[in-house]
């Protein structure tokens, strides 16, 4: 089960890559290609099988010296993040980055755990380990958790935008007199969301309150007007 699914996943993907970006194929077989580049389509299934590679070396060196099996398993983890950072499979720059850090932080536990494991460093420098392999999980933790947020906030800002022109309005009614910079500070937006070179605006759609259909709030450039249409 282990190798066979993934290998199936694997042939399915190979044998449907002329129309990976067909509708149809994506409404199949998307879940295991969506969020990698083109060239990385089969990337999904390379994690699966590292992942499997490294439980089968944690399993079969069983019998081992604790001490090579820490070496074998951070061996390998060191060559999955250098195919890794050579592939780059991610559209997002965030994905790579944090994938990069999945394989980071668990490389530096067993590491560093092979000197706590030692027995041969006293008791402060072992507490020192300790600590500093607790910093780096509970580090990546944090990290994760801020990137995973920010990801569901633009997934929001992207199928509920209305939301957003909610809090944008409340803001200018507030500050009526606030820069641009300011009020994107407080929506979470950079700059140029709202200011722009040119005199261009953009438009965002806010479904009435009472039920009167939408109104269109029409952001201007200088952040200077904001016109309701019923």
């Amino acid at each position: 089960w282990g190798l066979g699914i993934p290998t199936a996943g694997l042939l399915v993907l190979i044998r449907n890559r002329a129309t990976l970006t067909a509708v149809s194929t994506k409404i199949r077989y998307g879940f295991l290609y969506n969020g990698y580049k083109d060239c990385s389509f089969y990337w999904e299934l390379v994690i699966v099988y590292r992942k499997v590679i490294l439980a089968a070396l944690t399993v079969f060196s069983a019998q081992w010296d604790l001490q090579v099996q820490a070496l074998v398993a951070t061996g390998f983890i060191l060559l999955s993040l250098y195919m890794h950072e050579q592939q780059q499979p991610f559209i997002r720059r965030e994905l790579n980055m944090m994938e990069g850090l999945a394989m980071i932080v668990p490389g530096a536990t067993i590491y560093f755990g092979i000197f706590y494991i030692t027995g041969t460093m006293a008791d402060g420098a072992r507490m020192v380990v300790f600590l500093l392999i607790i910093f780096i999980n509970v580090s990546f933790i944090v990290l994760w958790s801020i990137q995973a947020l920010r990801d569901v906030r633009h997934r929001l800002k992207t199928k509920l935008p209305w939301l957003f022109s909610l809090k944008f309005t409340a803001v200018k009614r507030i500050l009526p007199s606030a820069p641009g910079s300011i009020i994107n500070s407080e929506m979470g937006l950079p700059d140029d969301d709202i200011h722009s070179d040119e005199t261009t605006s953009r438009e965002l759609f806010l479904p009435s309150l009472r039920g009167r259909g939408k109104r269109m709030l029409k952001v201007t450039a200088d952040q200077k007007l904001i016109e309701e249409k019923l």
